[in-house]
């Protein structure tokens, strides 16, 4: 997120297809799916872009029979076979894919909400505080008795504080604690 509460999307979306592509490598060296490392070189991801500059959907391509490891099916199957095998397949399921992908998935999702979140706040604080700015600024903009009774404290607040500044310039001594306390000499 930038200082000034815009989000730039398109780097967190990148960044994070790029962590599923390496935990998805990652995965497939601990199960040890090999077939002459063609699932494991097959991993790609492309981001799609909008008319404008932001990602549209991400696509990830992979080799077809990487589905068929991660699920645990194929190879000791023939095709046309009836269903009755007469063998039980010993087979099992590699999931490299499915689980992996989910979990980064709901990982994108709570990045996401966060970001979007910071960025209504910082929307929120920018327009509130530009509404109380042309508000209590100046009696002239004072629509109702409270209104006026806000700009007159804050004017006089100003004016005290403005004041107090004053004899503490006067007067020997120095500010500690990071500017919060007036230490007289």
């Amino acid at each position: 997120m930038q200082p000034n509460g815009t989000i730039d999307i398109n780097d967190t979306i990148a960044a994070w297809a790029d962590i599923v592509i390496e935990k998805w490598h990652a995965k497939i060296t601990e199960l040890k799916v090999y077939d002459k490392g063609n699932l494991d070189d097959s991993l790609m991801q492309d981001l799609l872009v909008n008319a404008g500059v932001d990602i549209d959907k991400i696509e990830f391509t992979f080799k077809l029979y990487g589905i068929f490891v991660d699920m645990g099916v194929g190879k000791e199957i023939s095709k046309g076979n009836s269903g009755d095998l007469g063998f039980t397949p010993v087979r099992k399921a590699k999931e490299w894919f499915s689980r992996k992908y989910y979990g980064q998935v709901m990982k994108l999702r709570e990045i996401l909400m966060e970001q979007y979140s910071k960025a209504i706040a910082w929307s929120m604080i920018d327009t509130l505080s530009a509404d109380f700015d042309q508000r209590y600024t100046s009696t002239l903009t004072a629509n109702s008795v409270t209104n006026l009774r806000s700009v007159k404290y804050r004017q006089q607040n100003n004016s005290r504080t403005a004041k107090n500044y004053q004899i503490r310039r006067s007067q020997s001594g120095s500010w500690t604690n990071n500017h919060k306390t007036w230490k007289n000499d």
